[in-house]
């Protein structure tokens, strides 16, 4: 078997929609294998000093070690490019 390394990379959105348009397009583009959505999350966090609470979504991706990079901008440009069409 050849020596590949697989990862699972845990990435929060705040919607479903973004979980849907990030998972279809990071299968669609081969770098990731599957991409698992669970909803409903609550995260807990500090920020600002304020202990904060909120709604969001969890994608679960399923991808080699040697695709990480790729993936990681990947979904950066899609977190930050408004319209996602």
């Amino acid at each position: 078997m050849d020596n590949i390394s697989f990862i699972t990379v845990f990435v929060t959105v705040p919607d479903r929609q973004a979980a849907l348009d990030i998972a279809r397009e990071v299968v669609k583009c081969r770098l990731a294998a599957c991409a698992n959505i669970v909803p409903n999350l609550t995260s807990v966090y500090r920020w600002e000093g304020k202990i904060c609470e909120e709604g969001e979504e969890l994608l679960i991706i399923k991808t080699r070690a040697g695709l990480f990079e790729q993936l990681r901008a990947k979904i950066k440009d899609f977190i930050l490019t408004p319209c996602r069409k």
